[in-house]
């Protein structure tokens, strides 16, 4: 191979280096602004989030996690309901994340469903809260794995 064989390949070899790293940069820098673009826009809805998030958690608190009582038909009934408006009526579904509207889908089916037991349906509900937490921060990946005690199974504080 001649020195001017060698110079082309050369040359040929570092323009599509440096056509590669130009688009690696610019593909880089295109998904860091999709990020903070993101990141921006969860930002401005945080409060927003916040304020849906608090409702939906209060239309949860007819099926407490810890009962082993029974829940009645009508109580079903009415977080289907309650349930339903928030998600349509008041927008809910807007501020809900991915994983965060799956588990709320998961605990509509659970209230509507004749069939589902009322374990299934506390679970359900249990996820979605722990998944609310998530999202608004108060847990973390390793936390919402955790167990929390249920009431009455807590011991006594030792006394100081």
């Amino acid at each position: 191979m001649t020195f001017e064989e060698q110079l082309k390949l050369a040359l040929i070899d570092k323009g599509l280096l440096a056509l590669v790293l130009l688009a690696a940069g610019f593909l880089f820098n295109w998904l860091l602004q999709a990020k903070i673009a993101r990141d921006e826009a969860g930002h401005a809805l945080a409060p927003d989030r916040a304020k849906s998030y608090q409702a939906l958690w209060a239309k949860l608190g007819d099926i407490p996690a810890s009962s082993d009582q029974p829940i009645p038909p009508d109580v079903r009934a009415k977080l289907d309901s309650s349930l339903t408006e928030w998600y349509h009526g008041q927008s809910g579904a807007l501020f809900l994340s991915w994983r965060a509207a799956k588990r709320f889908l998961i605990a509509l089916d659970a209230a509507r469903g004749a069939r589902a037991t009322d374990k299934v349906l506390r679970d359900a509900v249990s996820t979605l809260r722990t998944q609310l937490k998530r999202d608004c921060g108060v847990y973390g990946l390793f936390e919402a794995r955790w167990q929390l005690p249920r009431a009455g199974d807590t011991p006594p504080p030792k006394e100081l």
